[in-house]
């Protein structure tokens, strides 16, 4: 699942954001996201290719990319270990369409910001709306999909 964070150390977070801020840096989650530009020829790229947390991959029109190296990976996993908490899972279940009963596990840090991630993500209509059609918002256990 990716998680809708922002860290403090402005270099773990751009190595959390080009590999899509996954629950663990380590593991694959089925994306193949991992990459991040800047401007060729800037600071910015200059001081990312001598980081070895960064791999540079290629130049093309005015971007250079980077990939976040393994070494990148583990430093970022040991740094999310020690300054992050992940936020709690909610199981948001409710009417969609005609009458249909859908669910949803969005990350929140309450039952009223699940509700909201739960509109945000998949409901097309106003939230207000939303609210009528929700049956539940539960605390997320993995065990119950087992």
């Amino acid at each position: 699942m990716k998680n809708n964070r922002s860290l403090a150390d402005r270099r773990m977070n751009e190595l959390d954001h080009a590999i899509g801020r996954p629950d663990c840096a380590m593991s694959s989650d089925g994306s193949d996201r991992n990459f991040f530009g800047v401007e060729i020829g800037s600071t910015k790229a200059a001081e990312m290719i001598a980081d070895p947390y960064w791999t540079h991959t290629r130049d093309f029109m005015g971007t250079s990319g980077f990939m976040v190296s393994s070494l990148g990976r583990k430093a970022l996993g040991d740094y999310l270990k020690n300054n992050w908490t992940p936020p709690r899972r909610y199981r948001v279940e409710y009417e969609y369409g005609d009458g249909l009963l859908t669910d949803q596990v969005v990350e929140a840090d309450t039952r009223a910001k699940a509700r909201y991630m739960a509109w945000d993500g998949d409901y097309h209509g106003p939230f207000k709306e939303f609210l009528g059609c929700i049956r539940s918002v539960r605390v997320y256990r993995r065990e119950e999909n087992e």
